[in-house]
């Protein structure tokens, strides 16, 4: 389980941040490296917890998660494909927004830029690596 949570979200980033790169090129030059790893830490983190939610049937503590995957346990595709979908969703969106948002400001004070993109990243790295060694321990 921990080698195919890591392997999806290191596919699914690099997808993203190519599309990224083939739309936006400027962003991603000025990024640098931070885009990649604030799109891979929240793919990871959203990967993680639906396997957790759904596979394992972990339950979500953190109130905004759980609520969104509430809300797509209502969804028609719940039985199909489970409540945690709308969550990896969600967070890809909001990886991708940070980092095309903070164009112009990487742009205007790159080193605070990069500093609010680290940051970005550890939101959604600490809750990764915290699923990603729970998914050890439990297999």
């Amino acid at each position: 389980m921990p080698t195919g949570a890591l392997t999806g979200s290191l596919l699914l980033a690099g997808v993203l941040v190519l599309v990224i790169a083939l739309w936006r090129t400027p962003i991603m030059i000025r990024a640098r490296y931070a885009a990649p790893t604030v799109i891979f830490a929240h793919v990871f983190d959203g990967i993680s917890t639906a396997i957790g939610t759904d596979v394992l049937g972990v339950g979500e503590r953190s109130p905004i998660p759980r609520a969104i995957m509430e809300f797509a346990a209502t969804l028609p595709t719940a039985s199909a494909i489970g409540s945690g979908w709308l969550f990896v969703l969600v967070k890809i969106v909001v990886a991708s927004a940070v980092v095309v948002l903070m164009h112009q400001y990487l742009a205007d004070e790159p080193v605070e830029g990069s500093l609010i993109l680290a940051v970005v990243t550890a939101v959604g790295l600490g809750p990764a690596t915290n699923n990603f060694v729970l998914f050890l321990f439990a297999g």
